[in-house]
């Protein structure tokens, strides 16, 4: 009896070694997974540190190539509206020499008309 009790507890003895290993293993396997795990999550992270810096410095870029659009937009409106105003003056000068130029066709008429008076 004694030496089965001694057969039984060698075999729970090595039982418990067995689990405890397992254990071990596992606890080894699960560190392992979790430490692969965040290795990739560390690239993951990287890739999108780095998309994100790329976005920002187009990002950057497009404003300033805004600002200087706008920039030409406002000065090109400037200009435009200058055209305008000389364009308005320009019309103005050629209606006052249009009337006046009529004054003096509506004088020549006149003119003429006394001429063919006079001669006659």
């Amino acid at each position: 009896l004694e030496q089965t009790n001694d057969i039984v507890l060698q075999s729970v003895a090595e039982e418990k070694l067995t689990a405890t290993t397992a254990i071990d293993n596992l606890t080894r396997v699960s560190q392992t997974s979790a430490v692969l795990q965040l290795v990739e999550l560390q690239k993951r992270y990287q890739t999108m540190t780095e998309q994100l810096t790329k976005e920002r410095d187009c990002t950057a870029t497009v404003t300033e190539e805004l600002h200087r659009s706008l920039a030409q937009l406002s000065k090109t409106q400037e200009r435009t509206q200058s055209f305008k105003d000389e364009l308005k003056s320009v019309k103005r000068q050629l209606r006052v020499k249009d009337e006046l130029l009529s004054r003096d066709d509506e004088r020549m008429v006149v003119i003429q008309q006394e001429l063919m008076q006079s001669h006659r």
